[in-house]
C-alpha cells in the first residue's frame, strides 16, 4: 500500500514538473517572439526615419533659389519613400509632387501635409512591423 502512495505522489510530482516546463517553454517562446517583432519594428522605424530625413533635407530644390540639378537625387529618395513609407506618407508625397509638376501654387501647403504625414508615421511605433497596403499601382509614378 505504501509503495502505491509513493508511486501516486511521484506521478503527481512528475506531472507538475512537466506542466511547469511546458508553461515555462511557452512563456519563453512568447517573450522571444515579442522581442523579435519589436526589434523588427525598431529597425523599420530607423529605416523610415533616415529616408524621411533625406527626403526633407533635399526639398529646397523645388522652392525659390533651389538647385535644379538636385531634383533627380530628390526623386530617387522619393522612390525609396514610396516603397518604405506608410500609405498616408505616399499619398501626401504624391500630392506634393503633383502640385510641383502641375504648378498649382499650393506646393507649400502640400509640403506641410507631407511633413505632418512623415511625423505621424515615425511617431507611431508599433509593436510589430507594418503589414499590407491599400495603395494601387498608380501611387508609384516614375518621376525624373
Amino acid at each position: 500500500m505504501e509503495w502505491e502512495a509513493n508511486l501516486f505522489w511521484s506521478i503527481v510530482a512528475l506531472l507538475f514538473t512537466a506542466i511547469g516546463g511546458i508553461i515555462g517553454a511557452f512563456i519563453n517562446w512568447w517573450h522571444q517572439r515579442h522581442k523579435t517583432l519589436s526589434d523588427n519594428a525598431w529597425a523599420d522605424y530607423e529605416l523610415r526615419r533616415d529616408i524621411y530625413l533625406e527626403l526633407v533635407a533635399g526639398i529646397g530644390c523645388f522652392f525659390a533659389g533651389g538647385n535644379l540639378s538636385a531634383r533627380s537625387q530628390w526623386h530617387e529618395t522619393a522612390r525609396k519613400v514610396r516603397i518604405v513609407g506608410s500609405d498616408e506618407v505616399v499619398t501626401a508625397l504624391n500630392a506634393f509632387t503633383q502640385s510641383i509638376k502641375n504648378n498649382t501654387g499650393d506646393a507649400e501647403v502640400r509640403f506641410y501635409d507631407l511633413n505632418l504625414a512623415l511625423r505621424r508615421d515615425i511617431r507611431r511605433l508599433r509593436a510589430t512591423p507594418p503589414e499590407g497596403t491599400k495603395l494601387k499601382a498608380e501611387a508609384f509614378p516614375i518621376e525624373v
